[in-house]
């Protein structure tokens, strides 16, 4: 079957932001989350970066593991340009230098679209040879192999591949098992009980240290651990398992399956019971999601009615914001859900992207969902899991919801909860679930409230007083999420029409907000607090202009209160300052060697942060950073707030 021109687009963009290793998938997908001129063009120059420092580790590895003698160090463009032998890794070697790429990153001088995303997919084109290859990384017990953005599996090994140490990436051929050891250029880590390891790349090297970062994550912290390792190659035998699970991740659909009038693209989620493909049905000329139920327990446990349930629910809701599945079934493919495709990723997504949502998307986005849910009410159905996760939005940003797997008939099923059924997900459930109650229309509520808070705080409430004492919740919205919460069913809004009506009611203002950093910056040091000339003046603007200020330090609490304690004293800052401005939490070592503008809990657009040192901005939030020359000069003449104020009025469009 001829495949169409839409067809042949879409394949492009799957490979890249399903199929790439991870750092380039994520930061691609990334830049697709990026809404607005000043933070595409960030974003875009972000992922090409990271994609730029990728390419180059591993060719760098390359080169090592064939010249015993040579030092690593960080990946650079200049290693992009090293000619290593092909060997067995020929299709890596003779890869074209990505011109457009470094463009795109401002490594090579060259007129790019900085706002033109499909520039930068034609840019990741060269780095479609990395879909040959598989990175696996080793744990204790096997390796981890990871597949795109947001999926792993492990592989049980008594006998790991060339007796490398815990934390090692491995990048294997999967077409010949060859495999080259990429630490310590890159090192892998996971704590226990997390869903996701991180895959670090290294930045800096400090004597016998290296500074690392999870390239490709947003806001992704740095982390120094000592450099282990050296690139080394080798060969998994064909009949290895750790092969063949690295070739085969134990998937119902192989990429590139065709049956009826469906291609599969490939796996992009693999659950505890679902696995989520992304096919093209070529009847349609569209892409659909199918949806399997795989058997992992052995038995048709709750898990299969679970599954079944999904178009016994939201098969008869009659609304467009419901993704419906529909039963099918294949010769090659077997039965199947199609389903929607919602190619703008989930909420859970986006918030993990950019932190708090701004409040006029926060509150279409509810008043959508609550839309939704007044025609799911309407059927008699209680969704009975609406979170994050089950929140997607298309392509033109539409809200859609999905996974009606747990849902219940309220006005039928009046049994209430048996053993083994999930009464939803854990930090947005009703109270009353817990003690066994039926899920309801107001039980619905309340995980919709706990989804709001989410989105205009940053984290999820865990209860009504938790709501309340968000500080990052507007103050308007108290109210109605205190409704939301209410600890009891009928102290809640009646129906999910009447939340509406009360939302519509709030308006969205918002606030503005600005970052400041104290040493070297305000400051010049902690002893010796000598403030910045024109202190006074910055601090009054930032009073009069800006409704939050937050300061993010690496001095404790009690350090910074001295130091403007001090200030305050020699009238060198304004009295109000110190009972305006918000102490930023700022978690030392692993997790905290970057300032995170998502930690203040406002939207990043809405924030910009007024520091003298680059390294400890994220990469991906150069745009909100306002810099200015360290200050450590007592007396010295200095222009540091003249020119952040003029960066500072054009970031914010102030007269």
């Amino acid at each position: 079957m001829n495949i169409t021109p839409e067809e042949s687009a879409f394949d492009r963009e799957f490979a890249v932001r399903y199929r790439l290793p991870r750092p380039l998938s994520r930061s691609y997908e990334s830049a697709l989350h990026a809404r607005h001129g000043e933070e595409i063009r960030s974003k875009i120059e972000w992922c090409a970066g990271v994609s730029v420092r990728f390419i180059a580790a591993l060719r760098q590895a390359l080169c090592l593991a064939g010249d015993p003698g040579a030092m690593a160090g960080p990946p650079g463009a200049g290693d992009l340009k090293l000619e290593p032998s092909a060997g067995a890794f020929a299709a890596l070697a003779s890869m074209p230098s990505p011109v457009l790429l470094l463009q795109h990153a401002g490594i090579y001088p060259g007129t790019v679209g900085r706002e033109d995303r499909e520039s930068l997919l034609r840019s990741l084109e060269p780095a479609g040879v990395l879909t040959r290859y598989r990175i696996a990384c080793v744990e204790r017990e096997g390796v981890r192999v990871l597949l795109g953005p947001r999926m792993e599996y492990f592989i049980w090994s008594n006998v790991l591949p060339g007796d490398f140490g815990e934390g090692t990436p491995l990048l294997v051929d999967m077409d010949t098992g060859a495999y080259v050891s990429l630490s310590p250029l890159m090192v892998w880590r996971r704590e226990p009980r997390q869903p996701m390891g991180s895959l670090m790349v290294l930045r800096s090297v400090r004597e016998d240290a290296g500074r690392y970062v999870e390239d490709g994550v947003p806001g992704a912290p740095a982390v120094e651990l000592p450099l282990a390792g050296r690139p080394r190659t080798g060969t998994l035998a064909g009949a290895d398992a750790v092969l063949g699970g690295i070739r085969d991740p134990g998937m119902r659909y192989a990429d590139g399956l065709a049956a009826g009038e469906y291609a599969v693209k490939g796996v992009v989620w693999k659950g505890s019971m679902s696995d989520i493909y992304v096919a093209w049905n070529r009847d349609r000329n569209m892409p659909v999601v199918l949806k399997t139920f795989e058997n992992r327990g052995g038995g048709f446990d709750e898990n299969y009615w679970h599954f079944i349930n999904e178009e016994k629910y939201a098969g008869g809701i009659n609304h467009d914001g419901v993704v419906r599945p529909v039963r099918m079934y294949r010769e090659g493919l077997g039965m199947f859900y199609e389903e929607e495709w919602a190619g703008g990723g989930s909420l859970a997504d986006v918030m993990d992207d950019s932190g708090v949502m701004p409040q006029a998307r926060a509150k279409t986005v509810a008043a959508r969902l609550l839309d939704i849910l007044e025609a799911v009410h309407g059927r008699g159905i209680a969704h009975n899991d609406v979170k994050p996760d089950n929140v997607l939005f298309d392509s033109d940003g539409f809200v859609r919801i999905i996974d009606f797997g747990i849902s219940r008939d309220f006005l039928r099923d009046r049994d209430g909860f048996h053993g083994g059924v999930r009464p939803g997900s854990e930090g947005y459930i009703a109270p009353e679930l817990l003690q066994g109650s039926m899920p309801s229309p107001a039980s619905d509520i309340y995980s919709f409230g706990v989804v709001f808070a989410q989105m205009l705080g940053g984290r999820p409430a865990a209860s009504v007083m938790d709501a309340g004492s968000l500080n990052s919740v507007p103050r308007q919205y108290q109210n109605f999420l205190k409704k939301c919460l209410a600890a009891e069913p009928w102290g809640r809004f009646a129906s999910a029409r009447e939340a509406a009506d009360a939302l519509a009611l709030i308006e969205a203002v918002q606030e503005k907000s600005i970052t400041l950093d104290i040493e070297g910056t305000l400051v010049t040091d902690y002893g010796d607090r000598s403030p910045r000339p024109g202190l006074h003046g910055f601090i009054r603007f930032c009073l009069d202009g800006f409704d939050r200020i937050f300061v993010y330090t690496s001095l404790t609490e009690g350090q910074a209160r001295e130091v403007f304690a001090s200030l305050l004293e020699r009238g060198a800052i304004p009295e109000d300052f110190a009972e305006r401005y918000e102490y930023v939490e700022w978690p030392r070592g692993a997790g905290g060697s970057v300032k995170d503008l998502r930690r203040c809990g406002v939207p990043i657009e809405y924030n910009a942060i007024v520091d003298d040192m680059e390294v400890m901005i994220p990469d991906d939030q150069r745009h909100r950073w306002v810099p200015v020359p360290n200050y450590s000069d007592a007396g010295m003449p200095d222009s540091g707030f003249f020119i952040a104020l003029a960066d500072i009025r054009k970031k914010f469009g102030i007269e």
